[in-house]
Protein backbone atom coordinates (compact mmCIF):
# COMPACT_ATOMS: atom_id res chain seq x y z
CA UNK A 1 0.00 0.00 0.00
CA UNK A 2 2.92 2.36 -0.47
CA UNK A 3 5.59 3.74 1.82
CA UNK A 4 4.86 4.88 5.39
CA UNK A 5 6.41 8.30 4.77
CA UNK A 6 4.00 8.86 1.85
CA UNK A 7 0.88 8.09 3.90
CA UNK A 8 -1.65 10.84 4.54
CA UNK A 9 -2.22 11.62 8.18
CA UNK A 10 -5.28 13.27 9.68
CA UNK A 11 -4.89 15.99 12.32
CA UNK A 12 -8.49 15.49 13.47
CA UNK A 13 -8.92 14.84 17.19
CA UNK A 14 -12.15 13.15 18.23
CA UNK A 15 -14.40 14.77 20.80
CA UNK A 16 -13.64 13.30 24.23
CA UNK A 17 -16.24 11.33 26.12
CA UNK A 18 -16.63 13.96 28.88
CA UNK A 19 -17.39 16.70 26.35
CA UNK A 20 -19.99 14.51 24.61
CA UNK A 21 -21.59 13.66 27.96
CA UNK A 22 -21.60 17.25 29.20
CA UNK A 23 -23.31 18.54 26.05
CA UNK A 24 -25.88 15.75 26.23
CA UNK A 25 -26.61 16.33 29.93
CA UNK A 26 -26.63 20.11 29.58
CA UNK A 27 -29.17 19.93 26.76
CA UNK A 28 -31.44 17.80 28.96
CA UNK A 29 -31.05 20.25 31.85
CA UNK A 30 -31.90 23.20 29.57
CA UNK A 31 -35.24 21.49 28.90
CA UNK A 32 -36.13 21.20 32.60
CA UNK A 33 -38.80 23.71 33.60
CA UNK A 34 -38.65 23.10 37.36
CA UNK A 35 -35.63 21.53 39.06
CA UNK A 36 -36.57 18.72 41.44
CA UNK A 37 -34.60 16.42 43.72
CA UNK A 38 -35.11 13.72 41.09
CA UNK A 39 -32.80 15.68 38.77
CA UNK A 40 -29.84 15.43 41.16
CA UNK A 41 -28.09 12.55 39.37
CA UNK A 42 -28.37 14.28 35.99
CA UNK A 43 -27.07 17.60 37.35
CA UNK A 44 -24.18 16.00 39.23
CA UNK A 45 -23.26 13.91 36.18
CA UNK A 46 -23.15 17.07 34.07
CA UNK A 47 -20.89 18.80 36.60
CA UNK A 48 -18.60 15.78 36.86
CA UNK A 49 -18.22 15.71 33.07
CA UNK A 50 -17.66 19.49 32.98
CA UNK A 51 -14.96 19.39 35.68
CA UNK A 52 -13.11 16.68 33.74
CA UNK A 53 -13.01 18.52 30.41
CA UNK A 54 -9.69 18.95 28.61
CA UNK A 55 -11.07 20.11 25.24
CA UNK A 56 -12.64 23.31 23.98
CA UNK A 57 -16.19 22.80 22.71
CA UNK A 58 -15.75 25.64 20.21
CA UNK A 59 -13.23 23.44 18.35
CA UNK A 60 -16.13 21.12 17.57
CA UNK A 61 -18.62 23.60 16.17
CA UNK A 62 -20.32 24.69 19.41
CA UNK A 63 -20.77 28.47 19.46
CA UNK A 64 -19.53 30.45 22.46
CA UNK A 65 -23.10 31.61 23.14
CA UNK A 66 -24.46 28.05 23.15
CA UNK A 67 -21.62 26.90 25.38
CA UNK A 68 -22.15 29.74 27.86
CA UNK A 69 -25.88 28.96 27.95
CA UNK A 70 -25.22 25.26 28.65
CA UNK A 71 -22.75 26.00 31.44
CA UNK A 72 -25.14 28.56 32.96
CA UNK A 73 -28.07 26.12 32.79
CA UNK A 74 -26.10 23.45 34.64
CA UNK A 75 -24.79 25.85 37.31
CA UNK A 76 -28.22 27.41 37.82
CA UNK A 77 -29.78 23.96 38.16
CA UNK A 78 -27.17 23.01 40.76
CA UNK A 79 -27.89 26.16 42.77
CA UNK A 80 -31.63 25.45 42.67
CA UNK A 81 -30.99 21.88 43.77
CA UNK A 82 -28.85 23.05 46.68
CA UNK A 83 -31.58 25.51 47.69
CA UNK A 84 -34.23 22.75 47.65
CA UNK A 85 -32.05 20.44 49.72
CA UNK A 86 -31.23 23.21 52.21
CA UNK A 87 -34.91 23.97 52.68
CA UNK A 88 -35.49 20.33 53.60
CA UNK A 89 -32.29 19.99 55.65
CA UNK A 90 -31.92 20.03 59.42
CA UNK A 91 -31.51 23.41 61.09
CA UNK A 92 -27.85 22.71 61.89
CA UNK A 93 -27.10 22.40 58.15
CA UNK A 94 -28.90 25.66 57.40
CA UNK A 95 -26.92 27.32 60.20
CA UNK A 96 -23.61 26.17 58.72
CA UNK A 97 -24.67 27.41 55.28
CA UNK A 98 -25.47 30.79 56.84
CA UNK A 99 -21.93 30.88 58.28
CA UNK A 100 -20.49 30.11 54.83
CA UNK A 101 -22.66 32.75 53.17
CA UNK A 102 -21.48 35.28 55.77
CA UNK A 103 -17.78 34.80 55.00
CA UNK A 104 -15.83 37.67 53.47
CA UNK A 105 -15.36 37.31 49.73
CA UNK A 106 -11.57 37.68 49.91
CA UNK A 107 -9.10 36.16 52.37
CA UNK A 108 -7.53 38.33 55.05
CA UNK A 109 -5.26 36.96 57.78
CA UNK A 110 -7.28 38.96 60.31
CA UNK A 111 -10.29 36.74 59.51
CA UNK A 112 -8.45 33.42 59.85
CA UNK A 113 -10.27 32.57 63.07
CA UNK A 114 -13.62 33.03 61.31
CA UNK A 115 -12.55 30.72 58.50
CA UNK A 116 -11.39 28.12 61.02
CA UNK A 117 -14.74 28.37 62.82
CA UNK A 118 -16.57 27.63 59.56
CA UNK A 119 -14.19 24.74 58.77
CA UNK A 120 -14.91 23.27 62.20
CA UNK A 121 -18.67 23.63 61.70
CA UNK A 122 -18.48 21.90 58.31
CA UNK A 123 -16.39 19.06 59.74
CA UNK A 124 -18.96 18.63 62.50
CA UNK A 125 -21.60 17.62 59.96
CA UNK A 126 -22.17 14.15 58.60
CA UNK A 127 -20.90 13.50 55.07
CA UNK A 128 -24.48 13.39 53.81
CA UNK A 129 -25.22 16.83 55.28
CA UNK A 130 -21.93 18.27 53.97
CA UNK A 131 -22.97 17.31 50.45
CA UNK A 132 -26.01 19.56 50.80
CA UNK A 133 -23.91 22.67 51.38
CA UNK A 134 -22.89 25.18 48.74
CA UNK A 135 -19.17 25.40 49.51
CA UNK A 136 -18.21 27.74 46.65
CA UNK A 137 -17.33 30.74 48.84
CA UNK A 138 -15.62 28.59 51.45
CA UNK A 139 -13.50 26.71 48.88
CA UNK A 140 -12.43 30.00 47.30
CA UNK A 141 -11.22 31.35 50.64
CA UNK A 142 -9.39 28.12 51.46
CA UNK A 143 -7.62 28.35 48.09
CA UNK A 144 -6.62 31.95 48.87
CA UNK A 145 -5.45 30.87 52.34
CA UNK A 146 -3.24 28.18 50.80
CA UNK A 147 -1.75 30.73 48.39
CA UNK A 148 -1.05 32.99 51.36
CA UNK A 149 0.76 30.16 53.15
CA UNK A 150 2.88 29.53 50.06
CA UNK A 151 3.82 33.21 49.85
CA UNK A 152 4.80 33.28 53.55
CA UNK A 153 6.84 30.11 53.08
CA UNK A 154 8.59 31.67 50.07
CA UNK A 155 9.45 34.79 52.09
CA UNK A 156 10.67 32.96 55.17
CA UNK A 157 12.70 30.17 53.48
CA UNK A 158 15.73 32.40 52.66
CA UNK A 159 15.72 33.64 56.26
CA UNK A 160 15.72 30.08 57.60
CA UNK A 161 18.59 29.13 55.29
CA UNK A 162 20.57 32.20 56.27
CA UNK A 163 19.96 31.60 59.97
CA UNK A 164 21.23 28.03 59.68
CA UNK A 165 24.64 29.29 58.50
CA UNK A 166 25.15 31.86 61.27
CA UNK A 167 26.29 31.55 64.89
CA UNK A 168 23.61 31.39 67.59
CA UNK A 169 23.79 35.12 68.49
CA UNK A 170 23.86 36.13 64.82
CA UNK A 171 20.92 33.77 64.14
CA UNK A 172 18.76 35.37 66.84
CA UNK A 173 19.51 38.87 65.58
CA UNK A 174 18.95 37.96 61.91
CA UNK A 175 15.69 36.14 62.63
CA UNK A 176 14.36 38.99 64.78
CA UNK A 177 15.28 41.54 62.12
CA UNK A 178 13.72 39.52 59.31
CA UNK A 179 10.54 38.85 61.23
CA UNK A 180 10.21 42.50 62.18
CA UNK A 181 10.94 43.58 58.62
CA UNK A 182 8.26 41.32 57.16
CA UNK A 183 5.76 42.04 59.91
CA UNK A 184 5.49 38.33 60.72
CA UNK A 185 5.53 37.12 64.31
CA UNK A 186 6.54 33.70 65.57
CA UNK A 187 3.03 33.24 66.92
CA UNK A 188 1.58 33.93 63.49
CA UNK A 189 3.92 31.40 61.87
CA UNK A 190 2.87 28.79 64.40
CA UNK A 191 -0.78 29.40 63.53
CA UNK A 192 -0.08 29.36 59.80
CA UNK A 193 1.72 26.03 59.94
CA UNK A 194 -1.38 24.35 61.28
CA UNK A 195 -3.74 22.94 58.65
CA UNK A 196 -7.11 24.59 58.36
CA UNK A 197 -8.95 21.29 58.12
Amino acid sequence: FGKVEDAERSTYVAMEDNLIKFIEYARQIEDIEHVLLGHETLINSALTAYNSLTQNAMDYGVSQEDWDNMVKAVNDAKQKLVKIKLEKAEQVVRDVQALIDGLDKTFDIANLSELKKVASAINGLTLENRLILDLTAYNQLVAEYNKYLESVQTEITPVIKAVNTLTFNESVAAAAAALTLNGITLALLAVLKRKLI
